[in-house]
């Protein structure tokens, strides 16, 4: 998740310094025509969680060695979700720094904002029998439900009793209702499609 906001800021201020803050191009060779020298905006939420999920594919790799099957279904859904997560955290740091021009003040807030998220996302511990104020907080980061099917994939490939099923994954619910991995992955999709419309939004205001 960290490398998503590093390849992000790296890739936003690198053109910090130019009008339309967006991506310089390498120059056409004269043999081709004249083309726009940069890249908009938009076309750095794509390639931020690209590179991320890229890099996270090594950890892929290495799910054998904890025991973790190599099942090819697994691995294209952990694909699948570690780049809407990619996209989703992207279009958040858009959101907070496409008006930002130094590093030295994107980069705190960014880590600021998104850190907190990660672990209160299930990341780092199952979400079974936490402290009423902290569910609700898990339960409104949106974070979580972008971590919750990558927890549900691979534990479903998984030997386990059904206790520790229970506790290792004990799922997401709205008070009573568990929600399907499907409508989870649904809140990941509108969470990043509008948290783009509004770093396009700003973006656009700085023009």
């Amino acid at each position: 998740m960290t490398r998503v906001c590093l390849v992000l800021l790296a890739l936003i201020l690198t053109a910090g310094a130019s009008p339309r803050r967006s991506l310089p191009v390498p120059p056409i060779p004269p043999a081709h025509p004249p083309a726009d020298q940069t890249a908009p905006m938009p076309d750095r939420d794509a390639q931020a969680p690209t590179v991320a999920t890229a890099q996270s594919m090594v950890m892929l790799a290495l799910c054998g060695v904890v025991g973790i099957p190599y099942d090819p279904v697994m691995l294209i859904e952990m694909v699948v979700l570690l780049y809407l997560a990619g996209l989703m955290l992207t279009s958040m740091s858009l959101a907070m720094v496409v008006r930002i021009k130094q590093f030295q003040s994107a980069f705190p807030l960014v880590q600021m904002i998104i850190t907190p998220m990660m672990f209160l996302s299930g990341a780092m511990f199952p979400l079974s029998g936490l402290p009423r104020w902290l569910d609700i907080l898990t339960t409104l980061n949106p974070l979580t439900y972008a971590v919750e099917p990558m927890r549900h994939v691979v534990f479903a490939h998984l030997d386990l009793s059904p206790t520790d099923q229970a506790t290792l994954d004990p799922g997401l619910t709205w008070g009573n209702w568990p929600v399907p991995i499907l409508v989870q992955v649904g809140v990941v999709v509108v969470t990043t499609v509008g948290l783009l419309l509004i770093a396009i939004a700003r973006f656009d205001r700085t023009e």
